[in-house]
């Protein structure tokens, strides 16, 4: 990572920082993210939900815009509903992204 932000003319400190950061990040990711072990019970881990709701848990991620952007043959409104595995996992990424310099 530093290597990459020096191809960007930054300092060897900003090219430091920057690193750090993302390694950071990812570690964060990295903790919210499910272990392979709570994959073994499907019936468990996949929720209906319609877009709406999913907007409320995790607000900070444009739901409708996201799923518009993949799926263009279709209409996606708030009342569209998606299966959703883990929604405990957007919300702590929601939460997340919303506590993360956008830097």
């Amino acid at each position: 990572m530093r290597d990459l932000a020096k191809e960007f003319e930054t300092t060897n400190i900003e090219a430091n920082t920057f690193a750090t950061n993302i390694f950071n990040y990812e570690k964060r990711l990295g903790e919210i993210t499910q272990n392979p072990e709570d994959w073994q019970q499907p019936s468990t881990v996949y929720k209906k939900f319609r877009l709406r709701t999913l907007q409320s848990k995790a607000q900070t991620i444009r739901w409708i815009d996201l799923l518009q952007a993949h799926f263009t043959s279709i209409t996606i409104t708030d009342k569209t509903q998606v299966l959703v595995a883990f929604p405990e996992y957007f919300e702590r990424l929601a939460q997340l992204i919303s506590a993360t310099d956008n830097t």
